[in-house]
């Protein structure tokens, strides 16, 4: 579907909902605010990753508490450490707390 049909979709449901006596492009408007944003999901999950993942100096691997569905701490190797809050994973915490 292109975005043109869409769009006429969008306006031919938004207006048996919602006669427009005067015309207006109300339906535009909600339309707009209403689509689905899919595209620009990346930027959120890289936000995201910003945000929970942080890099451990000691054993030089990104991790990331568990959070969600996950139950476990995950370990990232080859991830990008530029801006990541630099903190003592728990594995590492661990092994110092064992010597």
């Amino acid at each position: 579907m292109t975005l043109e049909e869409h769009a006429a979709q969008l306006k031919k449901e938004y207006y048996k909902e919602n006669p427009d006596a005067d015309k207006s492009i109300e339906w535009f408007i909600n339309a707009e605010s209403n689509k689905p944003t899919g595209i620009n999901d990346y930027k959120l999950d890289a936000r995201y990753a910003d945000d929970n993942v942080r890099y451990c100096p000691k054993c030089k691997t990104c991790w990331q508490n568990p959070s969600g569905f996950h139950t476990k701490t995950e370990y990232y190797e080859n991830f990008p450490t530029i801006g990541k809050e630099k903190m003592i994973c728990k594995r590492c915490s661990t092994n110092v707390q064992q010597d």
